[in-house]
């Protein structure tokens, strides 16, 4: 009867064997069809389709506790929040009572529900708005009757709002102003003022839960930090950068650029150079800016959108439109050199200013795009528009030790213990592979824990 049990026991084992792999071939089938991922398959990209078209925009981007992007959009005029629940967008339509909003800004707090603030522009004021969980609740900053009030919200760890915003009284004037709530009541202070001090605010809490608040200040043409230590607020101004300048509108002159903050509170920020036409990534070393170049165009590029953002280690990642080569690219630095892919070259114009890092420095960005059809002898006319999400599909290249179980997110699969060596899947070069077990039992490939339970080598 021994060897007898001895076959079965072979057999049931390589059929489990193959009933596993064969799983695996049906999900990578299956997860190729599903998904649009660049040339270089690191990119998963989707076109958001929870518009109805009639008008639409986002306007905010933040990634979640389980590092999913949270949306602020407008949906056919109604004010919405969009939420990514894994596989499918949950929208929320944001009640503020035929409210006007601009300039919005959001955040999430330890719960992952949303805050704004934002400008009502009927009735020319600061409000906050919040999901309490069951409904929103909204609430007057300030109501002085402003041009535009332009905003960066912070929640420290207790979920109380910290609000700075640029008031704008004239087309060319405005000062910088800070909001808190103490004992459920406004508090309302200006940090700076002139002609035109505190555009582009943005509002961060150091270790202490402290305000810090950086911002642009036109009269001296410079970047601005304001920090408070407990009993004012100390002014600090940066050195100008030669090329980064104003941008003329039919309203007024502003300026843009991309600003992340590191972890000893150094402003780094992207911008454009239209003097020389070239794009450029500005880091303050503590005593000057240390500025590199990142692209260069053949001719103006008054069209070029970019993002900037900072991993966990304080590198910089920039996204931005080639609006030369009709294409949108993604640049990091990888500690020795800088790396560059596109992630889409479909279309004819790119809008990329929303861009996020998750907990693993994996990219997360939301860009609008447009189409034209081109007829001789006449201008392009735009036959297509829409709004992508794509994020990379796994961020390989920030494993080190390449002997690394890499499960497929789109299937969970079983690794199978057979006395002391399991049987695995190596995503990477779609090769089996097996491990020497240091726990019992089996485990699920789904998450990280599997590596520090197994040593694995592949086949």
């Amino acid at each position: 009867m021994r060897p007898l049990n001895i076959k079965i026991t072979k057999i049931i084992v390589i059929v489990i064997i193959i009933f596993f792999f064969s799983q695996i071939l049906i999900s990578e089938i299956v997860g190729e069809k599903n998904s649009s991922i660049s040339s270089k398959t690191k990119w998963m990209i989707e076109e958001i389709d929870f518009f109805d078209y009639k008008y639409n925009s986002i306007n905010s981007l933040v990634i979640d506790s389980k590092d999913n992007p949270n949306l602020l959009c407008f949906n056919n005029y109604e004010f919405c929040f969009a939420k990514w629940t894994g596989n499918k967008w949950d929208i929320k339509t944001i009640d503020l009572k035929n409210d006007l909003p601009t300039y919005e800004f959001l955040a999430l707090d330890s719960n992952d529900n949303p805050h704004i603030s934002y400008f009502e522009d009927n009735n020319k004021c600061l409000k906050y708005s919040k999901w309490t969980g069951e409904s929103w609740e909204d609430e007057i900053v300030e109501s002085k009757g402003y041009l535009v009030s332009i905003s960066s919200l912070v929640l420290d760890p207790n979920g109380n709002p910290h609000i700075c915003y640029y008031n704008r009284s004239a087309a060319r004037y405005g000062n910088l102003k800070y909001a808190t709530k103490i004992e459920n009541k406004w508090i309302t202070e200006t940090i700076d003022s002139g002609d035109n001090v505190g555009d582009n605010p943005y509002i961060i809490l150091d270790t202490n839960l402290k305000p810090i608040i950086y911002y642009y200040d036109y009269n001296n043409n410079c970047l601005k930090m304001a920090r408070y230590n407990g009993i004012d607020w100390v002014i600090q101004r940066f050195e100008s950068i030669n090329g980064l300048s104003r941008e003329d509108t039919y309203v007024s002159a502003f300026i843009y650029y991309s600003l992340s903050i590191d972890a000893s509170f150094n402003p780094h920020i992207c911008y454009k150079n239209k003097s020389n036409n070239t794009l450029n990534y500005a880091k303050w070393t503590g005593k000057h800016w240390n500025i590199i170049t990142l692209d260069t165009f053949e001719w103006s590029f008054q069209d070029c959108n970019y993002a900037l953002t900072l991993d966990s280690n304080g590198n910089p990642h920039v996204c931005y439109n080639d609006p030369i080569n009709f294409v949108l690219k993604y640049i990091k630095w990888e500690g020795n050199n800088w790396s560059i892919d596109i992630i889409d070259s479909d279309h004819d114009y790119y809008n990329a200013k929303l861009f996020s890092l998750d907990s693993l420095g994996n990219p997360h960005i939301i860009y609008y795009f447009q189409e034209y059809i081109h007829y001789e002898g006449l201008s392009g006319h735009q036959i297509e528009d829409g709004y992508k999400y794509a994020k990379l599909k796994r961020n390989i290249n920030e494993k080190k030790d390449e002997n690394v179980f890499i499960p497929n997110f789109e299937a969970i699969y079983l690794i199978i213990t057979i006395g002391i060596m399991v049987i695995g899947y190596n995503r990477v070069n779609r090769k089996p592979c097996q491990a020497m077990q240091r726990g019992t039992g089996f485990a699920t490939a789904g998450t990280e824990r599997v590596l520090g339970e197994y040593e694995v080598w592949w086949r």
